[in-house]
């Protein structure tokens, strides 16, 4: 597969920096585990939502780690669309490219990352009713990744090319996403990226604060709530670091009570406006 090939209905790669898009319900609700190898079934209900999560063959489900390739594809296919193209729903692209893109460390490593990733995403099944709730009883089952096609040869210059499911491809052409910060990419706990997708969604809504125990139900944290507050409060007192440098990217964190309500929360206000490239 030569750096020039573009196939059919294929997103070629771009060299240029691509601003960061994700899709508002991946953000928003927990498709992706905060544990690595961890095969346990997702079931998840709220407000009329239900999503279930499952590896049909009992192996790994993705992670918010591999979301980041998901973040990826998202992106790549919403700069076609600003160019105003109408992309297909596979996509090519460089490892490397996607290693640079995500701050990631090259090398094999990298690859075999990667390709990791794209198995996980593929072999993750969801089974859900976002964006049929006016169709009762109607539900949609899908892999995150419907198909793929890789270099064999394990280095980071190799070529890859996936297929992004219908679900996610058609909420992209429609116009449900958002651009996030590329700091979001410098996060390094599993449990504060997931926190900052789901800030970031609810900020477009409006919203400046959430429950603490919606909020570990959307990002799938199973730790015991006493234990997810405290890891909230620490969230909020390493925001900076010790050299003042800010490591949540976007928002001011800080965390309040709602005494009607005697619910825990974490609020928000916005660091910076968010360019709208749609």
């Amino acid at each position: 597969m030569s750096d020039q090939e573009i196939v059919s209905g294929v997103v070629p790669a771009l060299p240029e920096v691509l601003a960061v898009f994700d899709e508002v319900d991946l953000m928003g609700y927990p498709f992706l585990k905060l544990q690595r190898e961890c095969a346990e079934p997702t079931l998840f209900e709220q407000d009329h939502v239900q999503i279930e999560i499952t590896s049909p063959d009992g192996k790994p489900l993705a992670t918010v780690w591999d979301g980041d390739l998901l973040i990826f594809l998202c992106s790549k296919l919403q700069e076609e669309i600003r160019r105003g193209r109408e992309p297909g729903r596979w996509v090519a692209f460089k490892v490397n490219e996607f290693l640079r893109f995500t701050q990631r460390a090259k090398g094999g490593s990298g690859y075999r990352q990667t390709i990791d990733a794209i198995r996980r995403l593929s072999k993750t099944h969801v089974v859900t009713n976002i964006r049929m709730q006016s169709k009762p009883g109607k539900e949609r089952g899908f892999s995150l990744i419907s198909d793929y096609r890789l270099e064999t040869e394990e280095t980071e210059s190799g070529m890859a090319e996936v297929e992004v499911c219908n679900w996610l491809h058609s909420s992209i052409m429609s116009g449900r996403v958002l651009q996030l910060d590329r700091g979001y990419f410098r996060i390094g706990n599993p449990t504060a990226k997931a926190v900052y997708r789901v800030i970031r969604s609810r900020d477009a809504k409006g919203e400046t604060e959430i429950g603490l125990g919606e909020l570990q139900r959307l990002i799938g944290s199973t730790v015991e709530p006493r234990r997810f507050k405290f890891n909230m409060r620490q969230l909020v007192r390493d925001q900076y670091g010790a050299d003042g440098k800010k490591r949540f990217p976007g928002y001011v964190l800080d965390m309040a009570q709602d005494g009607a309500r005697r619910v825990d929360l974490l609020t928000w206000t916005e660091e910076k406006s968010y360019a709208e490239v749609i």
